[in-house]
């Protein structure tokens, strides 16, 4: 082909000049679909009933446009009302299996979450260091001497009836055990087996006497030990209420208005008394945990599952 016959690349290409030109205004579509006003009408009568049990069902064929006309309709109406409250969901302390759902005003629901975890964090650094406060320490050293003056007046009692038949008292813990007293001094066990016959059986006879004794004047020690325990986990338990009082104290005053968070922090507060005292009092648990599974078992209990934050 002869290179006289080629087009230019500039031959090629079109150019339009439209600025002489006038467009019309193109028509607005209408927001409602042609010939379906009554779907429309019904739409809206049951997007405005705002009380709980009604809800809008829609069908039709495909194509008819049915999504576009709620969105329009949806989307105009938003701007109109309210932002609608948000949600989490809460542990239910007291029945695991159903949560507990916390309404919250719109754009609350990330500021509930970071505020548990600043509550989470204070817990960790007020426990276990509450309970090795000396004023703790104190109150419960008070409780237990108060037990053991208990004891070892009926242990002073026995041992006086003992001293009285020439036989010492040996305490080791709560073990009690008794040997014969000669020349003012107690004697070992080959030194007993080479008594008389006659005076081993008067000491074991004595010893009888002595354990029956004894047994008689511990007769309230599981009640003394109980009545300890139970002072002890008062103690406790006050502790524990004294220091995180301050910690929920602020919460409150900042959710005062929204019930929902009012009733899960005053359960929080509840529930905290057994988990600090499983998981945050001192030499409580066989293995001491790291502050890092603490918190993951704070943050499990008490974290709220923010579902919707609008």
């Amino acid at each position: 082909m002869s290179n006289t016959l080629k087009l230019p690349l500039a031959s090629l290409k079109l150019n339009v000049d439209l600025a002489g030109f006038e467009f019309p205004t193109a028509p607005k579509l209408p927001d409602t679909i042609l010939g379906q006003s009554r779907a429309q009408s019904a739409l809206e009568f049951g997007i405005a009933m705002s009380n709980p049990g009604y809800n809008v069902f829609v069908m039709g064929e495909p194509g008819l446009g049915r999504l576009s006309m709620i969105t329009n309709h949806l989307h105009a109406q938003a701007k109109t009302l309210p932002a609608p409250p948000s949600y989490a969901y809460v542990d239910n302390f007291g029945n695991p299996r159903e949560p507990m759902a916390v309404e919250l005003p719109a754009e609350h629901g990330q500021t509930l979450s970071k505020d548990i975890e600043k509550l989470i964090d204070n817990l960790l650094a007020t426990f276990p260091a509450a309970f090795e406060s000396p004023t703790y320490q104190q109150k419960k050293s008070a409780i237990e001497r108060h037990f053991n003056q208990y004891y070892n007046n009926a242990i002073d009692l026995v041992d006086k009836k003992a001293q009285a038949l020439d036989i010492a008292l040996f305490r080791e813990n709560e073990s009690i055990s008794f040997a014969p007293i000669r020349d003012n001094k107690a004697l070992n066990e080959d030194q007993f087996t080479q008594l008389p016959l006659t005076e081993r059986e008067i000491f074991h006879k004595h010893v009888e006497e002595l354990e029956e004794y004894l047994s008689d004047v511990l007769l309230e020690l599981p009640q003394w030990r109980r009545a300890m325990v139970e002072k002890i986990k008062q103690l406790d338990n006050d502790t524990i209420d004294l220091a995180i009082e301050p910690l929920f104290a602020e919460l409150n005053d900042s959710y005062q208005n929204i019930d929902d968070v009012i009733t899960f922090l005053a359960e929080i507060k509840k529930n905290l008394g057994n988990t600090i005292a499983d998981y945050l009092m001192p030499s409580r648990t066989p293995e001491p945990q790291d502050n890092t599974s603490k918190r993951l078992l704070l943050t499990e209990l008490y974290a709220p599952n923010i579902l919707v934050d609008n």
